[in-house]
């Protein structure tokens, strides 16, 4: 098992997209040069099938920003802030996150309709296959009859981009 025989180690941001892919960009920058000077476009707004690191790097050499989802079940870390163990690199994964037990402190707004409590919660996380932080924001839906709880992972790569706004966009 292991790392195949005679690889290296690639960089992140090198990314060999699929033609699927590069078809896209493509059909992105045609249009940023049809409207470029009439409208700043400055997110690329992608559904949860391009909820991935190849895509983000895909938008990035663009001049954009991503806004997509994650799968329900996506491992995201909260960044190290312990001690340095005083050799080698320093750690840059804290702990996981856990999506039943997210921290009261990432709480940015709470509200009950019908019967269903809305959580929103918004963090700075890693996940190992993206190079770069992500902002996450988490909605939790629980309806308090039932107590069945529902959870939605968006993402965006603008780490200055407010929860509401990010939602706003995404819908």
């Amino acid at each position: 098992q292991g790392r195949p025989q005679g690889s290296t180690n690639r960089h992140r941001r090198e990314v060999e997209w699929s033609p699927y892919l590069r078809f896209v960009q493509e059909t992105i920058k045609r249009l940023l040069q049809l409207i470029g000077a009439y409208v700043k476009v400055m997110y690329c707004v992608f559904e949860g099938a391009f909820g991935h690191h190849d895509a983000l790097q895909m938008v990035r050499p663009l001049g954009l920003q991503m806004l997509s989802k994650l799968r329900h079940d996506a491992a995201l870390y909260v960044p190290y802030d312990g001690p340095y163990a005083g050799r080698g690199k320093r750690k840059k994964y804290g702990k996981k996150l856990d999506y039943r037990h997210i921290p009261a402190a990432y709480l940015t707004e709470s509200c009950v309709e019908k019967d269903i409590e809305t959580k929103i919660y918004q963090m700075h996380l890693w996940h190992k296959k993206f190079a770069d932080l992500l902002n996450i924001v988490v909605l939790v839906k629980t309806n308090l009859k039932t107590q069945a709880i529902a959870h939605v992972v968006l993402f965006s790569s603008d780490l200055k981009l407010p929860y509401d706004q990010l939602i706003d966009y995404y819908r």
